[in-house]
């Protein structure tokens, strides 16, 4: 057993993402894949800007939509 083996819990799985050995997070349904607690978390922000950024830019289509179903019946 190598030294940096005996510090990492027996239960620690390694994230997927980050690929560090972890002892919170999620599992999938097969229970094969684990993605850490923080790795959620960051996906979390991740997704919570992406869906500003595309709000934004959804607004914008829908009133060109409007604008050319207007003009164009």
């Amino acid at each position: 057993m190598r030294c940096e083996d005996a510090a990492v819990p027996r239960s620690a799985v390694t994230c997927v993402v980050c690929q560090r050995s972890r002892t919170r997070g999620s599992h999938n349904h097969a229970g094969d894949v684990f993605v850490c607690a923080e790795c959620e978390a960051d996906a979390k922000q991740f997704i919570a800007i992406q869906d500003s950024i595309w709000v934004e830019a959804g607004e914008a289509d829908e009133s060109t939509y409007e604008t050319d179903k207007l003009t164009h019946p």
